[in-house]
């Protein structure tokens, strides 16, 4: 994907994964804005006006959606180099969406730009370029099922093979739903595909939370157990491969390779990395939580946890935003 740039302090590639802080001090200006470096475990201060200026959301793609909340301005913007895609100014009101909001992207370049509004049953979708327009489509939440809310399972949307897909974990299955638009009116149609089998929550644990993450074309959940609801640290972590060709057994992977997966906090996108390629552990989980500013790691082979403070001056319920490396 390719767009114009600006002039100003880049951030280096070699950084990626990053997290991104508020610059939250008295008489300072709201573009100044924090970037820790996973890889480097550094912490950066970085000035954009892009950031100060509009309403964002991060994707798992690694572009930002940039709203301006007075002009029409709105584009796809890449934090590493500055480079802006144009996308159609007409809207309504995406800037009024809240901050946890799901932002993912088709594929590169000519790629469908998907916002599904967590609290709405409401989704928005364009293409890039000032010619085209934004398309506002509310969904009967219970299209697939009566007993399937699809709004809830819109906090997993991603993409797989230049598809959108989300996830529902039923009792006795996962129902993998897929979206596309019509090319007639741009209206979404739902369909779904439930799984042979699902994962049980361990004995000795109450609560299991569900990231969706794409890995080399394919659909993966990362499921996190606690032992109790309200505890910071998930005691155990396995990720599990889902088929999306046919009704298979749901894959419980014992290894990720040479791969890591990484889950955001507010977002909660997931993305997958080499990490041996960008200065990382492999065959980890690296979270965020809530409210928190800790970066979790979780080794998959060992089952041990680690915590890293990406800054003794920060807060401690601030929560980072993750960014990746853009396409």
């Amino acid at each position: 994907m390719h767009g114009s740039s600006e002039k100003g302090p880049l951030l280096d590639r070699s950084h990626v994964p990053l997290l991104l802080f508020d610059y939250d001090e008295p008489d300072r200006s709201t573009y100044v804005k924090l970037f820790y470096s996973v890889p480097a475990g550094e912490l950066h201060v970085r000035r954009f006006a892009e950031l100060g200026e509009h309403f964002y959301w991060t994707t798992p793609q690694g572009w930002m959606l940039l709203v301006h909340p007075s002009t029409r301005d709105t584009f796809l913007w890449n934090p590493l180099t500055r480079a802006r895609v144009a996308l159609p100014p007409e809207r309504d009101n995406l800037e009024e969406l809240q901050p946890d909001a799901r932002c993912v992207l088709s594929h590169a370049p000519g790629c469908v730009v998907l916002i599904a509004d967590l609290e709405e049953t409401v989704l928005w979708h364009c293409r890039p370029g000032a010619g085209g327009r934004w398309l506002r489509h509310e969904y009967d939440d219970h299209v697939v099922s009566p007993d399937v809310s699809i709004s809830y399972s819109m906090s997993m949307l991603t993409t797989v093979g230049g598809r959108f897909y989300s996830v529902d974990h039923l009792q006795k299955q996962f129902l993998v739903v897929a979206l596309e638009f019509s090319p007639v009116d741009g209206a979404p149609q739902f369909t779904a595909v439930a799984t042979n089998d699902t994962e049980q929550t361990p004995a000795g644990h109450s609560t299991t939370v569900f990231r969706a993450v794409e890995s080399d074309g394919e659909l993966f959940l990362v499921a996190m157990y606690y032992v109790k609801p309200r505890d910071r640290v998930a005691s155990k972590i396995s990720v599990l491969k889902l088929d999306l060709l046919k009704r298979a057994k749901v894959e419980v992977m014992s290894t990720l390779g040479e791969r890591s997966f990484f889950l955001a906090a507010s977002s909660k996108f997931g993305a997958s990395v080499r990490a041996k390629q960008v200065g990382l552990k492999e065959n980890c989980i690296y979270y965020l939580k809530p409210y928190d500013k800790g970066l979790y790691v979780y080794d998959l082979g060992r089952g041990t946890t680690t915590m890293y403070n990406p800054g003794l001056d920060l807060e401690d319920d601030v929560t980072p935003e993750l960014l990746v490396t853009p396409w």
